[in-house]
């Protein structure tokens, strides 16, 4: 295994941990803000648990969504007519040569290197399956 491989594979290790940690994190704040540790019913905690699972879930599903859709180049023609147009009031030009840009080397240049949606949508997949779990919990308690 060569270093690119071998680093591309700890950086997605690194980017999956980071995200479920910051879903851990929210998930956590919610279930303390909630005071579900004194109730003394069992589908209290298991509805705050839900729901303390599905809006991270909600989050990283669907900003992993949207990230799919920007790496797809939808959004692409209008960020390069908007900054054609902001061209047109600026005084000093020393964005020369992004100015004389054409929309393909615009397009190419934005894609160069973009950021991979799968690992907010795995963690966002896992934290929806822990929530469907809590809520199958929910009505059966």
């Amino acid at each position: 295994m060569n270093k690119e491989t071998k680093g591309m594979k700890s950086g997605s290790r690194t980017s999956y941990a980071v995200i479920a940690g910051i879903g851990l994190v929210f998930a956590v704040w919610y279930v303390l803000s909630r005071r579900i540790f004194s109730s003394s019913s069992a589908k209290d905690v298991f509805f705050c648990l839900c729901d303390a699972t599905f809006i991270p879930a909600a989050f990283f599903i669907g900003s992993g969504m949207l990230l799919y859709v920007v790496n797809s180049g939808f959004f692409d023609a209008f960020t390069y007519s908007f900054r054609r147009f902001s061209f047109l009031f600026k005084k000093d030009f020393e964005d020369r040569v992004k100015k004389d840009q054409s929309f393909q080397e615009y397009k190419e240049e934005r894609h160069k290197d973009p950021f991979s949606p799968r690992p907010l949508l795995v963690v966002g997949l896992a934290f929806f399956l822990v929530s469907t779990v809590f809520l199958v919990l929910y009505f059966k308690a």
